[in-house]
């Protein structure tokens, strides 16, 4: 965005592009610090930025195709409009998805539908509902294991996904408003700290995943415009807390435990069988109340609206390095693309990304034209096709912050693993 720093690179005079890492660009002084009690950004050159309405008018000035059948449809999801038979169930626009339900959260913002935040501003907040957004940080364990612990795509960028990627999200984003007071009574019903601070660190994908499993409903986009936050409310669209007077307490506890929607929040959270054997069925029912009965309110970067946030961008600049450091190191023995069935169009590997619009240094490569499969092998540095299209690696493989980690039962020092001598190929 020129307009927010331009000014940080023309008051530089001598500032050299590759200079720029050094420069107060990539400090607080661009990316802004926020306020810690309300998240706002409370300086830098993204200072008070707010997250805009979704209008027609802004759709149509970025330019998205919104031609009923075009590249997107109804001004959200990618449509079917252009794929291969195989990637869709057809080519007329038809998609397996409800694509008006992702344009906007209910007070018409450009934030995820489970994302009941009301107002504008962007934020960044330094709580969990109530507790220090710190349980989900990633250390040099995480960055380690990637390159360690897997030799197979699929695998692999499963678990990047989740950790160091998504965890920094997570981390910067946050989650506040009245599922403070909410978890707080809910640590106390289940008297368990192990239980309870796995939930916690978790709120961000239960409420994104009940909410896309339909186990949550929230008000239609833009319908709760100029309605305060308490006025317009998500909940659950199954009676869980059914009381089933006719039956005993056990076949109540079976009942709830064998449901769907339990199944799902205990998979989220990744609670054992012994720990779900440990809760009764009111400890349940309180945690299913605790995310049904309660908007939590999402910090923008742990949502689908991220690229909103600056800091969107030097994740997956990070995200890009360990990626280059895997592929460098030539230990990703298989290609294997994670599996394609009951997912997204847009998941597989020959959905071909139709609004790209990028310009590679062969300037016969058609941006519209690449599938995910063949864009991954564009990022791949080790491929022909990066060389002639992406010629560039990260300068630097080292995580000096990472030394003398333990990796099984070797001591590693992971400041000097991926120096240039250790690549695949020579520079």
């Amino acid at each position: 965005n020129e307009e927010k720093f331009g000014d940080e690179i023309s008051n530089q005079d001598d500032l050299a592009l590759m200079d720029i890492w050094e420069s107060d660009i990539f400090s607080a002084n661009f990316f802004g610090s926020n306020d810690f009690d309300a998240g706002l950004i409370a300086d830098g050159a993204w200072a008070g930025y707010e997250v805009p309405l979704m209008t027609e008018e802004l759709v149509k000035s970025s330019g998205v195709d919104t031609i009923e059948w075009g590249k997107f449809k109804n001004m959200s999801l990618g449509s079917c409009y252009g794929q291969e038979p195989d990637v869709c169930e057809g080519t007329d626009g038809t998609i397996t998805l409800d694509a008006q339900a992702h344009v906007a959260n209910s007070f018409g913002y450009l934030r995820s539908p489970w994302n009941m935040n009301a107002e504008a501003p962007l934020i960044r907040s330094n709580k969990m509902c109530g507790h220090a957004n710190s349980l989900q940080f990633p250390d040099c364990n995480a960055i380690i294991a990637n390159q360690e612990d897997y030799t197979d795509f699929a695998d692999y960028v499963l678990n990047l996904q989740d950790s160091p990627h998504g965890t920094v999200h997570i981390f910067t984003g946050g989650a506040f408003g009245k599922c403070t007071d909410t978890y707080s009574d809910l640590r106390t019903t289940l008297n368990n700290d192990t239980i309870y601070f796995k939930v916690v660190e978790k709120v961000s994908d239960i409420g994104k995943n009940l909410w896309q499993h339909g186990f949550v409903k929230c008000p239609d986009p833009a319908s709760c415009v100029g309605k305060s936050q308490d006025n317009c409310t998500c909940s659950c669209t199954s009676d869980y807390a059914e009381t089933y007077d006719e039956v005993s307490d056990m076949s109540q506890y079976e009942i709830l435990h064998n449901s769907t929607m339990w199944a799902e929040y205990a998979t989220t959270v990744g609670l054992s069988d012994d720990e779900q054997a440990r809760l009764s069925k009111d400890d349940m029912l309180a945690l299913l109340d605790a995310m049904c009965n309660t908007d939590i309110l999402f910090g923008d970067m742990a949502t689908s609206n991220s690229p909103l946030d600056i800091l969107f961008f030097s994740t997956h600049n990070e995200v890009e390095r360990i990626f280059q450091r895997k592929m460098l190191s030539s230990t990703m023995t298989t290609r294997t693309w994670p599996a394609t069935e009951d997912v997204c169009p847009g998941q597989k590997p020959n959905w071909k990304n139709l609004w790209f619009d990028f310009t590679f240094d062969d300037e016969t490569t058609d941006s519209t034209a690449l599938t995910n499969e063949q864009f991954l092998n564009l990022l791949d540095p080790t491929s022909v096709e990066h060389v002639h299209n992406m010629n560039y690696v990260y300068n630097s493989f080292n995580w000096t912050h990472c030394t003398a980690y333990n990796v099984g039962s070797q001591v590693t020092d992971y400041t000097t693993t991926m120096d240039p001598e250790d690549w695949v190929w020579k520079v």
